[in-house]
C-alpha cells in the first residue's frame, strides 16, 4: 500500500491541500449530492472520460468528507471503474478496490503528524480513540494503523 501513501502525497503537495472537495475541484472530479438509498454512501462513476463523484445528499458534512475522500480514492486509484460505497450494514465482503479507497482515504484525512505524537504521549490509545480523533470509521483507521 506504499504506492498509495505516496500518491496522496504527490497530489497534496501539487495542489497544497488534502481537502477532498478542493482536489475533486482541481482534478475535474465532478461532485454531486443525489438522493440514494440509505445504506449506499456514495459513488464514483467514469462515463465518457468524465469523473464523477455521488455522494449520498442526506450524510452530515463530516461523512460527506469522508465519502469524498474515499470516492476520490476510486478516482485516482481506479479511474476507469465504476463503484458504489454501500454502509457497513451490508452484508458484502469489502474487495481489494474498497480497502484501497479506504486506503487512500485515510493517507489523506489522517494526520500523520499529529497522530504519531498523540501515540507517543499515550501509548493506549485504541482504534475507538484514534477513530474519534480523526472523525473517521474505525476500519478506516485500522487499516491505516495496519500499514503504517
Amino acid at each position: 500500500m506504499d504506492y498509495i501513501k505516496e500518491t496522496v502525497k504527490e497530489i497534496v503537495k501539487k495542489y497544497g491541500t488534502n481537502d477532498p472537495f478542493e482536489l475533486c475541484s482541481f482534478m475535474d472530479v465532478f461532485v454531486f449530492y443525489p438522493e440514494l438509498p440509505p445504506n449506499v454512501k456514495g459513488f464514483y462513476y467514469c462515463v465518457g472520460g468524465y469523473k464523477i463523484v455521488g455522494i449520498n445528499g442526506e450524510l452530515d458534512n463530516e461523512s460527506r468528507r469522508i465519502v469524498c475522500a474515499h470516492e476520490l480514492g476510486h478516482s485516482v486509484m481506479h479511474p476507469d471503474m465504476n463503484v458504489f460505497f454501500a454502509s457497513d450494514h451490508t452484508n458484502l465482503v469489502e474487495g481489494k478496490y474498497e480497502r484501497e479507497a479506504d486506503f487512500f482515504c485515510a493517507c489523506l484525512l489522517i494526520d500523520d503528524n499529529k497522530l504519531d505524537s498523540l501515540i507517543s504521549e499515550n501509548e493506549q490509545l485504541t482504534v475507538g480513540t484514534v477513530s474519534s480523533i480523526c472523525a473517521l470509521p474505525e476500519n478506516v483507521v485500522r487499516l491505516w494503523i495496519s500499514n503504517k
